[in-house]
């Protein structure tokens, strides 16, 4: 569950062809671009825990929370 998170600001740059569609899917979920933003990170980053490739020792529920 969303207990006691921090959150930390990330400053990235994004192709156009990136931007665009991450801009899309947004408007389409009627959500902000940097909340859309964090879900899709917080869902790669539990496919990599998922496979072993990081080791997740703390839970994220972002997308949970927000879907």
């Amino acid at each position: 569950m969303f207990c006691n998170v921090m959150t930390k600001r990330v400053h990235m740059s994004l192709p156009d062809p990136i931007h665009n569609d991450l801009t899309e899917l947004a408007e389409s979920r009627n959500q902000p671009i940097a909340t859309v933003a964090a879900i899709i990170v917080e869902l790669y980053l539990e496919q990599k825990k998922v496979i072993g490739q990081i080791s997740g020792q703390q839970d994220s529920s972002v997308a949970r929370k927000a879907s």
